[in-house]
């Protein structure tokens, strides 16, 4: 029995562990820093999807991991499985999947395709030969993440086997790819490009696992079901090599709770926590390999193939995984302070004497300390002029002064430790501050709090409050894409069209200077229509659908172009230079003076900055870019170098 249960995990110790399936079901799991395979489900213990910062899914030949910002993957992409967008042989430096920008609940490689799920919806890249992806067509393959063609609302969970996929949603099971044995629940050996539904049992179904050719679903009455492959009787049936149709595990009597595979082997936690298997070393017959009491630990496969080192290298096959490693995910610099986050901690330095680091004291600091707070996901971080707020968790805390309301704590107190911001919504798209107010974008709505003298948090509050200590939302005409803060002012884009409104003594509201703007108003822009927008004290500019740059207010006057040369995709500015970046994160910047000459922008040399800029930030005499080498670099309106944070600077007390 020692043999047939060496690479099994032992459901009792699952709960510290992230996982999913791997190639045919085979997953890597993580504990201590030190990588493990073996068979596992892609549900824990009690039944709750799992998704972790060091989660890691193997193919064939590929490896994709869970990062707080979106996916990476390495290794072989003759296939696109890589997900990055280009075609490749093999690739050793970990790259992004293309437009997975937030953490997926959950993540699966089959041989050479890869899938995952955020916010519900399942996305696919790799290998199409079979039709794995389920777009409706047999084309080749994609480099990039696409959406199955048919209707799956929410999806819960998702599995690949070597080349076909199945989900579950809304209770029920769809499967799509190569159906050589009957993996898609079918008679006929040709497979689908398109999801197509298990016939299974009518009923509510809860998890779902798959191997190499088979799948498996339990089902919310505890009823247990497989089907394809069962040359070793990983489908659960005595009498045939492969199994049709969906058929029910009758020796588990109704008291499945939850199901997990790898490439030939099928195990079952029943309602009591004890665990069965089924396939290869146990045959068709559930054996119980442990019961919920069970002590033991997971035993190292020997085809272990990653570890996680301390320092957050990557290590797979003795060889470092190149752009792994944990460091400087986003630097933002304030007025008087300046924070940096690695996605699980805040950094801050400069000025504390309100509390603004969050680090419990009034302490200044040149060098970065971190605010007391647990490791959390820390998605963004925004600073006015002596507060700080950061999306942690999907939530938003702030702290430091509180004058105005600016924590959106409802009161008016200081914090010098974060305070949960109140806000009536479930997830947070965009935090923004100015010099004492903030700003979120949720679901296309924005909602404002903190210093309201100018009307700069666009709520025309009766009698009119010079304070709002509790977020409220701002009307807009439109669906908002995009907002940015000013010092006492806010712009974003709704539907394409720009609204400002606060305080445009100089224009920056698009409107006669010395006025005060209470509630949302277009700027006059003629045709033109934009994709995002940067305000500064006195003046803006906005991208275009053709990434062209304009500007107004301060200087500027009404709106003009600016001399780029090249299309831009995103802008900060300071009160005296700007700057942007283009396709390839090259980084181009220009003055606002009145000459037209500053207004030409200039590409800052790669050698100072680093050719890999994964983020960009303003404050009032500094441009910050993050690098993901380098760390968090700041220039002047000279372009020189006035500030370099590595991500060794960052204190790890915690």
């Amino acid at each position: 029995m020692m043999n047939n249960i060496k690479n099994i995990l032992i459901l009792s110790v699952l709960a510290a562990f992230a996982f999913s399936c791997g190639p045919g079901g085979r997953i890597t799991l993580i504990n201590n820093n030190v990588s493990q395979s073996a068979p596992a489900p892609a549900v824990r213990q009690d039944g709750v999807p799992v998704s972790g910062q060091q989660l890691i899914v193997a193919g064939n030949n590929h490896f994709c991991a869970v990062v707080p910002e979106g996916i990476k993957c390495w290794g072989d992409n003759k296939f696109g499985q890589l997900g990055n967008g280009k075609p490749g042989s093999m690739i050793q430096s970990a790259v992004y999947v293309q437009g997975i920008i937030k953490s997926p609940s959950h993540i699966t490689a089959g041989a050479n395709h890869t899938c995952s799920i955020t916010q519900g919806i399942l996305q696919c890249w790799g290998d199409n030969k079979y039709g794995q992806l389920g777009i409706g067509s047999d084309v080749p393959f994609s480099m990039a993440p696409v959406v199955p063609k048919a209707y799956l609302p929410s999806v819960k969970q998702v599995v690949a086997g070597d080349s076909h996929t199945c989900v579950l949603a809304k209770g029920r099971v769809w499967c799509w790819g190569d159906n050589s044995m009957s993996q898609l629940g079918l008679a006929a050996h040709t497979g689908s490009t398109k999801p197509v539904p298990i016939p299974l049992p009518s009923g509510d179904y809860v998890a779902i696992a798959g191997g190499a050719k088979h799948v498996c679903a339990v089902s919310k009455d505890a009823e247990a079901y497989c089907w394809g492959d069962n040359s070793l009787g990983q489908a659960g049936q005595a009498d045939s090599s492969h199994v049709i149709y969906p058929q029910r595990i009758e020796s588990l009597n109704g008291k499945a709770k939850t199901v997990f595979a790898s490439q030939s082997q099928t195990c079952f936690v029943a309602v009591d926590g004890d665990t069965f298997c089924i396939g290869k070393g146990f045959g068709s017959n559930p054996v119980r390999i442990a019961d919920k009491n069970s002590k033991n630990k997971i035993i190292p496969d020997k085809n272990t193939k990653c570890s996680l080192r301390a320092d957050g290298e990557m290590i797979c096959n003795n060889v470092v995984v190149e752009g792994y490693k944990k460091g400087i995910y986003s630097g933002h610099v304030g007025f008087l302070h300046s924070c940096a986050t690695d996605h699980h901690s805040v950094y801050c330095w400069g000025t504390n004497n309100h509390g603004q680091f969050g680090t419990g004291n009034f302490m200044n600091s040149e060098k970065p300390a971190i605010t007391e707070f647990p490791r959390s996901h820390v998605q963004s971080i925004s600073l006015g002029q002596n507060h700080t707020c950061a999306i942690m968790n999907s939530e938003v805390y702030c702290w430091g002064r509180n004058l105005f309301g600016q924590l959106g704590s409802g009161n008016l107190m200081d914090s010098e430790l974060p305070v949960k911001t109140v806000l009536p919504v479930e997830s947070i798209d965009t935090l923004v501050s100015g010099a004492y107010h903030s700003c979120i974008l949720s679901g296309g709505k924005a909602w404002c709090w903190g210093s309201n003298l100018y009307g700069q948090t666009g709520l025309d509050v009766s009698p009119r409050k010079p304070r709002v200590a509790n977020p409220g939302m701002v009307v807009l005409p439109g669906k908002a894409s995009f907002i940015s803060t000013g010092y006492m002012h806010t712009c974003a884009v709704a539907d394409g069209e720009i609204y400002c409104w606060g305080l445009s003594y100089d224009g920056q509201c698009g409107i006669p200077a010395g006025m005060r703007v209470r509630q949302p108003r277009k700027v006059p822009a003629g045709h033109l229509k934009f994709t995002a927008v940067s305000a500064s004290s006195n003046y803006n500019c906005a991208i275009s659908t053709q990434g062209a740059v304009y500007c107004w207010g301060g200087d500027y006057g009404n709106l003009q172009e600016v001399k780029t040369g090249v299309p831009l995709k995103s802008i900060v500015t300071t009160p005296v230079f700007a700057c942007g970046l283009d396709a390839s994160n090259h980084l181009l910047c220009w003055g606002t003076s009145k000459e037209s000459s500053a207004r030409s922008a200039q590409t800052i040399p790669s050698e100072r900055i680093g050719d890999d800029i994964i983020s960009l930030s303003a404050g009032i005499t500094e441009v910050c870019v993050t690098n993901k080498q380098r760390g968090m670099i700041c220039i002047d309106k000279n372009y020189s170098i006035t500030v370099h944070i590595k991500p060794e600077d960052l204190d790890q007390k915690n």
